[in-house]
């Protein structure tokens, strides 16, 4: 079966139901274009600083959820007044 067999029935059902796993066979005939290496290394870059800023945001995310959890039990046990938080 080549891949050409495939794509004169592109529909999502027979995608679904007939393409479960990649099949080495059905892929490697296809030539997939690939970006100049320079463009590559741009790709890569912004990936990086993609996963670092969602690294900062993650670790902020759980400082702010420690920061609440710690006032939280200081107000449940009445270390941490709630009154200047009315007054204001």
């Amino acid at each position: 079966m080549s891949f050409s067999h495939f794509t004169k029935r592109n529909t999502p059902h027979f995608y679904f139901v007939y393409l479960l796993t990649l099949n080495r066979n059905i892929v490697h005939p296809v030539l997939f274009p690939l970006p100049k290496e320079e463009e590559q290394k741009e790709i890569a870059d912004i990936l990086k600083s993609g996963d670092t800023k969602i690294q900062a945001l993650e670790k902020e995310i759980s400082l702010t959820d420690e920061l609440f959890q710690a006032a939280l039990e200081k107000l449940m046990t009445g270390k941490l007044s709630t009154q200047p938080l009315i007054e204001v």
